[in-house]
């Protein structure tokens, strides 16, 4: 995008407060914008745009034509009201003819209803008190970065308002579209802003307010800072601080292949900040006057477990908090078997607070029992244990599908006999005949007689070894047949398996097949 400058008269346009310049770029007009036009902006335009490419310049003339501070024309021209003239006093037969030239309204009444203006007051008198303009804030010193915009402020105060004008290293500032003046009434600041700082930008700013009672001026100094500020590369600490941490390693006569164990750092100058040493030589290993000499401590329960019960799906976090030096291992045990770590089973240890925490997302009826925490270290062990009781959620609905209502219809009324008999009636209370219409026959079933009803249990296709991972689900289906309906039991390592909302079983009796259905598999 080009510059622009503008001058009048051959001469660069002084920036002020009734001069504004911006350029419009969806319709790329470049706008002078004179507040409060006066007769001395009567002269010739130019403004020059220029950018790498070259420049280029047009040229117009301003006339500012001066009106009368009073129009003394009449709105109505008399000649319209000479019509309407009549003589005031009848005419005898002796006046003399022509033009009766009195008019029909006297003056001195219409003179009554011109406006005149009102007179001041001698308290409005003394506000209209002129007086030169003093500045109350001074331009003040600034240090920019280079393509950042710079703001020069200055509260300046004067009756009438001051004329501004910006001078830069003692030259009238040329107005430019990165150059924009603004003078605030309500705060009397006038506003400098230099959009896109360079460094042919930096120099000394003045400016200079004036008005019939005088003038007064204020100036800074604006430093342009074409370096980009440079980042402190340095490290926090220096590097010779890590010398002492290093460990001299010797080299040894003999190489033998294999993995180096040795550490990279001293060991012994880690040692001032263990912490206290424990005087008794049984707690130190190696003795009292080994060089491998550490404080140790028997882990210690200062937190036991606490029992827990919860709903199923809901999340567990049991915690307990155990101290001892060195840092203890920790195993945890679920009704006396180790508990295997998964993405559903998490245990950490946090240093800092000295507490062990086994968590335990989406909880099932299998992890309700009993956990035990184990710490052990060199110097002994401790142990706290708790149980964990998970109350299982129904899922099943229960209700019926169809209303009990809708079966009086079916009821079977038998027929009073005429004579009654002791002992026990046998009759259905509802006919046999009436449900076997409603029982759901596949299509092109064959008839089958009743005294061929009863099969025997046929296993038609067997179950399938399957191989999932963990987190995914898992369907067992097998092809069994028999007359009536078998009823089914699943197993697992010969235990029984208990139907939850992650283990679901059913039988399709059109197609004979049983399916297990797992939805989120476990290594357990």
């Amino acid at each position: 995008m080009p510059n622009f400058t503008w001058f009048k008269d051959n001469a660069p346009l002084v920036a002020s407060s009734r001069f504004t310049t911006y350029y419009h770029i969806p319709s790329k007009l470049v706008v002078l914008q004179i507040n409060d036009a006066r007769p001395d902006d009567t002269g010739e335009y130019t403004v020059r745009a220029d950018n790498k490419s070259g420049d280029v310049t047009t040229t117009a003339k301003l006339d500012i034509t001066s009106l009368p501070s009073v129009r003394d024309q009449p709105f109505i021209s008399t000649d319209k009201f000479r019509l309407l003239e009549q003589s005031n006093q009848p005419r005898s037969i002796d006046d003399i003819s022509g033009v009766d030239e009195r008019p029909l309204v006297d003056f001195t009444k219409l003179q009554q209803l011109e406006i005149k203006p009102a007179r001041l007051t001698e308290a409005e008198q003394g506000d209209t008190e002129q007086f030169k303009p003093t500045v109350i804030i001074p331009l003040r010193n600034i240090e920019a970065i280079e393509n950042q915009p710079v703001v020069l402020s200055a509260q300046i105060e004067g009756k009438p308002q001051p004329q501004f004008s910006w001078f830069k290293d003692d030259q009238p500032l040329a107005e430019g579209n990165r150059f924009a003046t603004q003078y605030d009434i309500p705060s009397k600041t006038i506003f400098l802003t230099i959009a896109g700082a360079r460094e042919d930008d930096s120099g000394t700013y003045r400016l200079v307010a004036q008005n019939p009672s005088g003038q007064e001026e204020t100036s800074c100094d604006v430093k342009v800072d074409v370096n980009q500020p440079n980042i402190d590369q340095r490290s926090f600490v220096p590097q010779k601080a890590f010398d002492k941490l290093e460990k001299q390693l010797s080299r040894p006569n003999n190489v033998i292949s294999g993995v180096d164990q040795s550490s990279f750092f001293n060991q012994d100058l880690f040692r001032p900040f263990d912490e206290r040493h424990i005087k008794h030589p049984s707690a130190i290993v190696g003795g009292e006057d080994s060089d491998a000499a550490m404080p140790i401590s028997a882990p210690r329960v200062l937190t036991p477990l606490r029992p827990l019960s919860t709903p199923e799906g809901e999340a567990v976090l049991l915690t307990a908090q155990v101290e001892g030096y060195p840092l203890p291992q920790f195993t945890w045990i679920h009704d006396n078997q180790p508990i295997m770590a998964s993405n559903r089973v998490t245990s950490h240890y946090d240093m800092l607070t000295k507490r062990c925490y086994l968590q335990i997302i989406d909880s099932r009826p299998s992890d309700a029992g009993t956990y035990e925490l184990i710490a052990e270290n060199p110097a002994g062990q401790d142990r706290t244990r708790t149980e964990l009781t998970i109350v299982p959620v129904s899922k099943i609905d229960q209700t019926g599908y169809v209303p009990y209502d809708k079966f009086s219809t079916l009821e079977f009324k038998p027929r009073i006999p005429n004579e009654l008999r002791s002992g026990v009636d046998a009759s259905p209370f509802v006919s046999g005949e009436i449900f076997r219409l409603l029982e759901a026959k596949p299509v092109n079933e064959h008839f089958i007689p009743e005294d061929e009803q009863k099969v025997s249990i046929d296993v038609l296709v067997p179950l399938k070894p399957a191989v999932a991972q963990e987190g995914q689900p898992v369907m067992l289906t097998t092809k069994i047949r028999g007359r009536p309906t078998p009823q089914f039991t699943w197993l697992r390592n010969n235990q029984p398996i208990l139907e939850s909302n992650r283990v679901q079983t059913y039988y399709d009796f059109p197609s004979e097949t049983l399916v297990l259905e797992i939805s989120e598999i476990l290594p357990h």
